[in-house]
């Protein structure tokens, strides 16, 4: 079966975080405690994670201690974020050995991913990634419309990897044969659901194409 299109996941599917600095760190770093770092993190993360939404959020905490935190600060921060991002945002191997593979043999890939539009675009950005599309999505498990869209443009079928099961499991119950959906392991999954094609590493696509 020859796909159309490959579309993945960004996160944990094409690429991933190294190190052990966090977000939460440099917040601690600005002067929150460790609790109130994790709280505001977590209060970004829910409307979808971008550095703008957190350096909001930050401006409005340090208003309420009347804390200053100018627009001097704001770009400290902005810059700390930045290169947070630009030092531990990493692709895969497999992830850089299968796009090598596809670009070679001119097979059109894509990313749909979920989160804040504006910040994806940014991590995709960082790696200097250039799928041939790039879809997102506001709320986990809404992918089968911009993939059906995908459908639509490049013809049937094509595959669809995710490290989610939430987000596949609506794309194996809409699929109709125009999605061909992947479980990519990145945790090791003890008993990894039937229902899917599970892949150990996304060179192992290669056997399907």
């Amino acid at each position: 079966m020859v796909p159309t299109l490959i579309a993945f996941d960004f996160d944990k599917t094409l690429a991933y975080f190294a190190g052990t600095e966090r977000v939460e760190d440099l917040l601690v770093n600005l002067g929150f405690g460790d609790l109130e770092a994790l709280n505001i993190y977590q209060q970004v993360k829910a409307t979808g994670f971008s550095f703008g939404k957190i350096i909001d959020c930050v401006k409005e905490r340090m208003l309420r201690r009347n804390c200053p935190f100018d627009q001097s600060d704001q770009l400290d921060f902005a810059e700390d974020l930045d290169f947070w991002l630009s030092t531990h945002l990493r692709l895969y191997e497999d992830a850089e050995d299968l796009l090598s593979w596809l670009d070679r043999w001119s097979t059109p890939w894509a990313i749909v991913t979920f989160g804040d539009k504006d910040y994806q675009k940014q991590k995709i950005q960082q790696l200097h990634l250039k799928p041939m599309e790039i879809c997102h999505t506001a709320s986990i498990g809404a992918k089968t419309e911009p993939l059906l869209e995908l459908v639509a443009k490049y013809g049937r079928p094509i595959f669809f990897v995710d490290d989610n099961p939430e987000e596949l499991q609506p794309v194996t119950g809409n699929r109709s044969g125009n999605i061909v959906p992947f479980l990519i392991d990145r945790c090791d999954r003890q008993n990894p659901p039937k229902q899917f094609c599970v892949l150990s590493s996304l060179s192992e696509i290669k056997d399907f194409c």
